[in-house]
């Protein structure tokens, strides 16, 4: 894949050009095999030490048609980069720059990078940082200047003394302090931007969940060994000419954990560090939402059907299965009724899959489960068809098996604790793994629905809401009579 650098500095809306062999302008650009497009490691020293980069996220993504491959670039990226910190001697007077008045398409990008770009610019280049009620801005975090405005935050945060003193006198502060740790970004895009240092993890989180660092701490509470420890948090906002530009965001400093790489965790021991944080979960339900872990359960879920409905991933039903749309809304309202008199509310992961789980050479018996973004309470099995791979079709025998695996472990942790609610997960488990995908569906949907649209692609899921529904389709019609 082919990633161009749109390289803005924080208070022009220009791009760093870089000449290629035949004197023609373009934009910097690195070519890696395909992989994760969040990751932003190659970035940093692509320039040369002269001009550290740091990641803003993807703008924009085009998959080449066949026969343009010549030059074996499957897909290319549009990311931006800003760099930090600011170089000395005015490192940057020194380059050549696109303003947003310029051609785009001048830099031999396709057509619908050069749109992105120049719309991007444009955006910068407003008064107001507004563009319309129907089109969400790009976050905090993927606005020039951002990383500045990151580095200032956190450093009054550990300047008073109480995150160093918790952190065992831990300064994880961005670049640009000499004599102090440094960190390195691991990935940026725009649901968030993670750095790694020797000792923490630094994450920036989307407006979308700006509770998520007093969650994580307070689900952390439960049980220390099962949840990195939160050792500060705040928020930032970036600034443009003289106001706040794209709000501000939340961040967060855990402590990290070395991962135990000889032992990968195995489903029913991820399962059963989710049975013991549901289990100490019981009788705090107020005191977690207080710290924001959302009430979803399948009344909240039924009422955000709507976001499903309009989702653009639909627009490749058929016509008849369009038609069936509304039948299909009131069918899944009526179960998620049913459903919501008998679950009981646990305390739900929301995307727990094996990459968000491991084992520690710091921890205990049981591997750490972290990034808690989709912290909610929800009905029992919405944490299954995630471990099982929701970007792909999870077989029957495989969510089967899952479902055996986490009954052992709530049966194990939930039978001398809680047994009357034990009895509330072994009655509904069957038919809350059934309406988990729709879940799901509806958290893809919201996603989707909130970031700009030229950043969708990078968060879409694989079509993940277009077969859910076309699978629940089928589940209605083979469901003689609806029941």
């Amino acid at each position: 894949m082919r990633t161009h650098l749109a390289v803005v500095p924080p208070a022009e809306p220009t791009v760093l050009l870089a000449v290629g062999g035949d004197d023609a302008p373009r934009l910097p650009f690195v070519d890696r095999p395909l992989g994760d497009s969040r990751s932003a490691l190659e970035f940093a020293d692509l320039l040369g030490p002269e001009l550290p980069l740091v990641s803003l996220g993807q703008l924009g993504y085009q998959r080449r048609a066949p026969d343009e491959r010549a030059d074996g670039v499957v897909v290319e990226f549009l990311t931006a980069c800003e760099v930090f910190p600011t170089p000395a001697q005015d490192g940057l007077a020194r380059r050549e720059w696109l303003s947003a008045s310029d051609d785009a398409l001048a830099l031999g990008l396709p057509a619908d990078l050069a749109e992105a770009l120049g719309g991007y610019l444009a955006w910068l280049s407003s008064e107001t940082g507004s563009r319309g009620a129907t089109e969400p801005p790009p976050p905090p975090h993927c606005v020039p200047g951002s990383t500045a405005a990151l580095s200032a935050a956190m450093r009054a945060a550990f300047a008073d003394g109480g995150a160093a003193g918790a952190a065992g006198g831990l300064e994880p502060l961005l670049p640009g302090t000499p004599g102090t740790p440094q960190l390195r970004q691991f990935q940026a895009w725009v649901l968030s931007s993670v750095w790694l240092g020797q000792d923490a993890v630094v994450k920036v989180t989307n407006p979308r969940w700006p509770h998520e660092p007093t969650a994580t701490a307070a689900i952390g509470a439960l049980g220390p060994l099962l949840v990195p420890q939160v050792i500060a948090h705040g928020t930032y906002a970036p600034h443009r000419n003289g106001r706040v530009w794209g709000g501000s965001a939340a961040w967060m400093v855990t402590r990290r954990f070395t991962e135990d790489v000889e032992r990968p965790a195995a489903p029913g021991e991820v399962l059963l560090a989710l049975a013991e944080l549901q289990a100490a979960a019981v009788g705090k339900h107020a005191e977690l939402v207080e710290a924001g872990v959302v009430p979803r359960g399948p009344l909240e879920v039924a009422a955000d059907l709507g976001v499903l409905w309009a989702s653009h991933q639909l627009a490749d039903l058929t016509d008849s299965e369009r038609a069936e749309l509304p039948a299909l809304g009131r069918w899944l309202e009526e179960r998620l009724a049913r459903l919501a008199k008998a679950a009981p509310a646990l305390l739900t992961h929301g995307d727990l899959h094996f990459g968000n789980a491991t084992f520690t050479l710091e921890g205990g018996a049981l591997p750490v489960i972290f990034d808690w973004t989709d912290a909610t309470f929800s009905w029992p099995g919405v944490d299954l068809p995630t471990l099982a791979g929701i970007d792909e079709e999870p077989g029957e025998a495989e969510l089967r098996a899952l479902r055996d695996a986490y009954l052992a472990s709530i049966r194990t942790v939930f039978s001398e604790r809680h047994p009357a609610l034990l009895a509330g997960i072994e009655s509904t488990l069957d038919e809350g793994l059934a309406l988990a995908s729709v879940y799901h569906a509806v958290s893809y949907a919201q996603i989707a629905a909130g970031a700009p649209p030229r950043q969708r692609a990078f968060v879409d899921a694989g079509q993940i809401v277009l077969r859910v529904v076309r699978r629940m389709l089928a589940l209605r019609e083979s469901d003689s009579g609806g029941a």
